[in-house]
């Protein structure tokens, strides 16, 4: 999936790995520029709209687990890790937040919660309580 910015592109692996590799017109320019690490399991991918983020949604026998790292010009940083039950997720239209929804009990239908991440200093800035489903 080619990033908003269209000079680089993330590619899922069966291992749960993310190629990240920047956009070119042939084969001698499109090379891997850097790697994210998987946990054996399929991969969804979304790049915020700025492209500086992309958010790796990991999905387990039974739960999920959210990582949004910061893609620049070095090494990507994890900015944001959510370990377990990870529901949906959207970046914010300025590609500054991420909205994530975590299932507290483990389930989609039980208890969520509403999470509102800053992405620059990597906290949650706001949570809200979720009705079921």
């Amino acid at each position: 999936m080619a990033g908003p910015t269209f000079r680089r592109a993330a590619v899922g692996h069966q291992s749960g790995a993310v190629s990240i590799r920047r956009v070119g017109s042939g084969p001698n320019d499109c090379e891997e520029v850097a790697r994210l690490p998987g946990f054996g399991s399929e991969v969804e991918c979304r790049w915020s709209t700025d492209g500086r983020h992309l958010a790796v949604l990991h999905w387990y026998k039974i739960s999920r687990r959210l990582q949004v790292w910061r893609i620049g010009d070095a090494e990507p940083i994890l900015a944001v890790d959510v370990p377990k039950n990870s529901g949906s997720f959207e970046f914010t239209p300025d590609g500054r937040g991420l909205i994530a929804i975590e299932w507290v009990d483990g389930t989609q239908s039980g208890k969520n919660l509403g999470r509102v991440y800053d992405l620059e200093s990597a906290k949650p800035v706001r949570s809200v309580a979720l009705p079921p489903g």
